[in-house]
């Protein structure tokens, strides 16, 4: 495995992802992934978005499990990931995991996850960074050619590059997938996701620079986890996570999954309640909600900035002024979706002390806000 990513000099802090000097082409002879809930917006208005966040997410355990580690550029956005991966000595394998992945979606969740597989060459040029977010987390912060990747993966452009679901020849994996909170109420009444689109054609350092002092100005703390909010969940969602182990092994395989899940919940809440320190790999179980909060992934840039914020109606209401009128002035177009709660989608790469937590707004999040920006940008085309 390339230590491309590895390597990357460390940004400290989100105030950074607006310096280019961090940045750095991905390789040529790379790949990327790029994976997309069909009719998302329809399996969310049936009150199926925790089904959806899952499906969207599951392709970056299955991929870790197959490299070994979690060393390598990933985001999520709700309802997919872009995933960008070194040459693979076995290619094939890797787009059988892929398209097993597909598959396993499909029979768990009655979803169709779209996957396909770019060459970075056929893009125009991706630039990574790293964001140290923790010990156990690197969060790649992408710029380039991600959109446009996107954007063509529901065109005929994407035909060759496509990974259809036939019949695999190695299985995916989702062992380290867990799904054991609750939605997460914030300590405001509204915690809302954010997509903004910047709109000129370079990379938008003074742009971002301006929304993103802007958005501390107006909000102040609006991280939508906290200690109090994190709680451990009920029997469907461990069912859920236990159904997604063992999917395609069989009834016994479950119920033996299922016993492991329950014990280990059992002593989840037994070390939060004494403060015993109590281990599971390398976890202490009784700070187990504080890794949650160290290795979460609220706030993140692929091209277009992504955000999952708790506000108040009034600093809310002044955050939607000020980005009204960027739009105005030409800078972005943004989509934003509202709600009372966090979501909470967790990774764990068992082989190691890697992690990580997709945070999204409940009941649609960053599907849904997406959905009103590409209403925006199919609006502003007609006008060109």
């Amino acid at each position: 495995m390339t230590s491309f990513f590895n390597d990357l000099r460390p940004m400290e802090a989100y105030d950074q992802i607006g310096d280019a000097s961090y940045y750095k082409a991905v390789p040529q002879d790379w790949n990327l992934v790029m994976t997309d809930v069909v009719n998302s917006t329809g399996a969310i208005q049936d009150g199926r978005y925790k089904e959806v966040n899952i499906a969207g997410a599951l392709p970056v355990i299955a991929v870790a499990n197959h490299l070994g580690n979690m060393h390598y550029p990933f985001v999520f956005g709700g309802d997919g990931m872009a995933l960008l991966l070194p040459p693979q000595d076995d290619p094939e394998t890797l787009k059988s995991i892929l398209a097993d992945t597909a598959n396993k979606v499909a029979q768990l969740y009655d979803l169709s996850l779209r996957v396909a597989l770019f060459p970075v060459n056929v893009l125009p040029p991706i630039q990574v960074a790293r964001l140290q977010i923790s010990q156990y987390y690197d969060q790649a912060i992408i710029s380039g050619g991600i959109q446009d990747a996107e954007s063509l993966l529901k065109t005929d452009f994407a035909l060759p590059y496509m990974i259809a679901q036939k019949e695999p020849k190695t299985e995916a994996s989702f062992q380290g997938f867990t799904c054991r909170w609750q939605d997460v109420p914030g300590k405001k009444p509204i915690t809302f996701s954010l997509v903004v689109e910047f709109q000129q054609s370079d990379f938008p350092a003074n742009d971002l620079h301006d929304l993103q002092a802007a958005m501390k100005r107006i909000l102040g703390d609006s991280n939508p986890l906290h200690l109090d909010g994190i709680q451990l969940s009920g029997s469907d969602a461990l069912k859920r996570e236990g159904r997604a182990q063992t999917v395609g092994r069989g009834k016994l395989a479950y119920l033996a999954t299922m016993a492991r899940i329950r014990l280990e919940q059992f002593a989840c809440k037994f070390a939060k309640m004494t403060g015993l320190p109590l281990k599971s790999g390398w976890y202490d179980l009784s700070r187990l909600r504080e890794y949650q909060m160290l290795s979460s992934d609220y706030y993140k840039f692929d091209g277009s900035l992504k955000m999952t914020l708790n506000a108040d109606r009034q600093s809310l209401t002044q955050l939607i002024d000020y980005l009204d009128s960027l739009e105005r002035e030409g800078k972005i177009l943004y989509g934003i979706h509202e709600s009372d709660r966090a979501l909470l989608t967790c990774f764990l790469h068992l082989g190691s002390s890697r992690e990580v937590h997709f945070v999204d707004s409940a009941d649609g999040g960053y599907a849904l806000a997406g959905k009103m920006l590409k209403k925006k940008r199919a609006e502003q085309a007609k006008l060109l």
